[in-house]
C-alpha cells in the first residue's frame, strides 16, 4: 500500500518550476506552447511533468492527438496550484513596492455597472499619484470574476456590492469575499436621440413595452429589476429582447434602431452628456444598489491594491460631488 504524502514530502520533492510548468501545460493544452511561453525546451517540460506525476503518484493529463487534456485530479491541483503563483506574485509586488516605492501590478475585475464612468476616473487618478503601478482590466460577469478574486487572478472586482444574503452565488454568502460601497446607482432607461418616444415628457411602461430590449442575461440584477418593473405593473415582460453585456455594443444598437435599454445611472449619464442617448422620464426611481469594490476576505492587500482603493474612494468623492 502506498504510502500517504505529508507535507515534507512535497516540501523535499516539489518545486516551484514545476509548478508552473503544470500550469503552462494545463493553461495551453500542449508541452509545446507551454515550453514557449516559459522559455524552456519542449524535453525539459515533458521531464517536470513527468517528475511531477512520480512524485505525486498520479496521472496528471491524458495524451491525445488533439494534445494534453488534464485529469480530474490535475484540475484539483490546478486550483492549488493557482492560489501559490498568485501568493508569490503578490510577494514579487510587494518586494517591488519596499524597495521602489509606489511600484506593483493590480489585476481589476469589471462589472458593466463601474466601466464608464467610476472604474476609468480611478484608474487616471491613480495614474497620477503612482504612475509606476500598473493597472489591467478584465470586463465580465459576476459569474466569471469573483472565482477570478478568490483564486487570486483578479485583485479586486469594482462594480455593485449590493447582495442579498439569498444571493445563489456561495462566494457571496459564506465570507469569503469583503465588499465597500462608494457610491448609490440607481437605473436608467435609454433609447437613442431619435427614438420615438424620446420627445414625449412623459412615458408609460406600456408604451416602452412593445419596442425590442437590450438587456443582460439571467441571472443578472439589471435583468431582475427590470422584469420586477414589469411584474410590478401587471404587464408581459417584453418577447424581443437582445441580451448584451458589451456597453459599446449596446450604445451601438441604440444609435441604430428603436431598442430601449436598461444602464446603471452613471453610465447612462455619460452617455448623455456625450450627446448620444435620451434618458426615458419614469414615474419611479428604479433603486440598482451600491456601487464599490469586493475583495479576497482573508488574502492580505498588496500595497499597490490598497493605493488603488484609495483612489477608488477619491473617484466616489468625486462623482457625488458631481464634477
Amino acid at each position: 500500500m502506498r504510502r500517504p504524502l505529508t507535507p515534507e514530502d512535497l516540501f523535499r520533492k516539489l518545486s516551484l518550476r514545476s509548478l508552473r510548468v503544470f500550469d503552462q501545460v494545463a493553461e495551453h493544452g500542449s508541452t509545446i506552447k507551454a515550453s514557449e511561453a516559459l522559455s524552456l525546451s519542449q524535453s525539459a517540460v515533458t521531464k517536470a511533468i513527468q517528475t511531477l506525476e512520480q512524485t505525486l503518484g498520479m496521472q496528471l493529463f491524458l495524451r491525445t492527438n488533439h494534445g494534453m487534456t488534464p485529469t480530474e485530479y490535475a484540475q484539483v491541483l490546478r486550483r492549488r496550484v493557482k492560489l501559490v503563483l498568485a501568493d508569490f506574485q503578490d510577494l514579487a509586488n510587494e518586494t517591488n513596492s519596499f524597495l521602489e516605492g509606489d511600484s506593483g501590478q493590480v489585476a481589476v475585475g469589471t462589472l458593466i455597472s463601474s466601466t464608464l464612468r467610476f472604474l476609468p476616473l480611478s484608474i487616471s487618478l491613480l495614474e497620477k499619484s503612482a504612475p509606476k503601478i500598473s493597472v489591467s482590466v478584465l470586463e465580465g460577469t459576476v459569474e466569471q470574476l469573483f472565482p477570478l478574486l478568490l483564486s487570486g487572478q483578479v485583485s479586486a472586482v469594482v462594480g455593485r456590492v449590493s447582495y442579498s444574503s439569498a444571493s445563489p452565488y456561495p462566494w457571496l454568502r459564506d465570507g469569503s469575499v469583503r465588499h465597500e460601497a462608494l457610491l448609490d446607482e440607481v437605473l436608467c432607461l435609454v433609447t437613442g436621440k431619435h427614438h420615438p418616444l424620446a420627445p414625449l415628457d412623459t412615458v408609460s411602461l406600456r408604451q416602452m413595452s412593445s419596442y425590442r430590449w437590450i438587456l443582460p442575461s439571467t441571472p443578472s440584477p439589471t435583468r431582475r429589476l427590470v422584469e420586477k418593473l414589469f411584474e410590478d405593473a401587471k404587464l408581459e415582460f417584453p418577447r424581443h429582447a437582445t441580451e448584451s453585456l458589451s456597453l459599446l455594443s449596446n450604445l451601438g444598437l441604440l444609435l441604430n434602431s428603436d431598442a430601449i435599454a436598461a444602464l446603471p445611472s452613471t453610465a447612462a449619464f455619460e452617455f448623455r452628456r456625450l450627446g448620444l442617448v435620451h434618458i426615458l422620464p419614469l414615474p419611479t426611481t428604479i433603486e440598482f444598489g451600491k456601487i464599490g469594490y469586493s475583495v479576497h476576505a482573508d488574502r492580505p492587500l498588496t500595497p499597490a491594491t490598497l493605493r488603488f482603493i484609495d483612489s477608488l474612494r477619491t473617484a466616489a468623492k468625486i462623482i457625488r460631488a458631481g464634477a
